[in-house]
């Protein structure tokens, strides 16, 4: 077989001129670079002018928040009057046009409504043998849906453990009415074995009863601050104490919780101790003043006074909100 002859090349003879060597390769690296730009432009200008996908709002993400405003705002007709509902929130216009606010008595039932004018939830009242007997049946019908009860707890001073000669009572009669139930132990356990041993008796105490609420720890100074037994753990200590009690609790098949005051949270225990667990929030200047707590952590349950007044109990009375 016959090869071919290839044909030789020939280059103009600038081109073979070694001067030219170096602004030759410079034409050929930005020749490269105009190529690869126009090749890759659609898909950059793509990045550029895509719409950047907005963060979401800390309220959305967050699966336990204090209430947020609410994104529709309700609007009212001139004549509007009486229960006005606005997709899942109901809310109450009063004769002069105005929307309710807070603790209100409406046709014989109590109702609480949040600054915005929404309907909480749920309203309920906590007590102890201090109430006294109580008309659970009473309390129901004045519209409020559950109930916390003191267990027991352990004195200030000597540590002992007593029960609340009430809380059986109490469980049986506020179930029988219907309302909802959680219970508390007023906590002054100094370590992490003292602790657990009242978990242990919060579990005999309830002896497998049903509760739609957690069991709470109640975790605040002592009536002669700083002469209480555990006035002055320190936060590091009296966390370890709290997460003894809760992890007695949850082992025991019960949800924990944990109640304290507005202050007491921010400066006596962690924070990361509640985790996932209900928070029951003791502030009363806010509900005086038409607000919400400022506080910048998750609650559940909101104890707003503890001066209402509930037909069914004598005197003053807790008075708590679900949102």
């Amino acid at each position: 077989m016959k090869t071919e002859k290839r044909e030789k090349l020939s280059l103009p003879a600038w081109m073979l001129d070694p001067r030219w060597d170096r602004p030759l390769l410079i034409l050929v690296v930005l020749l490269s670079l105009l190529l690869a730009a126009l090749i890759l432009q659609p898909r950059l200008g793509h990045l550029v002018t895509a719409p950047a996908e907005e963060a979401p709002e800390a309220e959305e993400i967050r699966l336990r928040i204090f209430p947020a405003v609410t994104p529709e705002p309700l609007r009212l007709s001139a004549d509007a009057y009486g229960w006005q509902q606005n997709g899942s929130d109901l809310y109450y216009v009063n004769q002069d046009g105005g929307l309710a606010y807070g603790l209100q008595r409406i046709d014989g039932r109590l109702h609480y409504f949040l600054p915005d004018g929404r309907r909480a939830r749920a309203l309920g009242v906590d007590v102890s043998y201090y109430n006294e007997d109580v008309d659970w049946t009473a309390v129901k019908e004045q519209g409020i849906d559950f109930a916390i009860i003191r267990l027991g707890g352990r004195g200030w001073t000597y540590g002992r453990i007593y029960t609340d000669t009430r809380h059986g009572q109490f469980l049986h009669n506020a179930r029988e009415a219907g309302l909802n139930l959680g219970v508390y132990f007023y906590s002054t356990a100094g370590t992490e074995a003292e602790a657990a041993r009242e978990a242990r008796a919060v579990l005999r105490w309830l002896d497998g009863q049903t509760l739609q609420l957690p069991v709470f720890i109640d975790v605040e100074e002592s009536g002669e601050y700083p002469k209480g037994r555990a006035d002055l753990l320190g936060q590091a200590l009296r966390t370890r104490v709290v997460s003894s009690f809760c992890r007695v609790i949850e082992d025991g098949g019960y949800e924990a919780g944990i109640y304290s005051g507005h202050s007491f949270f921010n400066t006596a225990l962690y924070f990361d101790v509640v985790g996932d667990r209900t928070v029951w929030l003791a502030n009363y200047s806010a509900s005086a003043r038409n607000q919400l707590p400022s506080f910048n952590r998750h609650y559940e349950i909101w104890q707003f006074t503890d001066r209402g007044q509930v037909k069914g109990i004598k005197g003053p009375a807790d008075l708590d909100v679900i949102f």
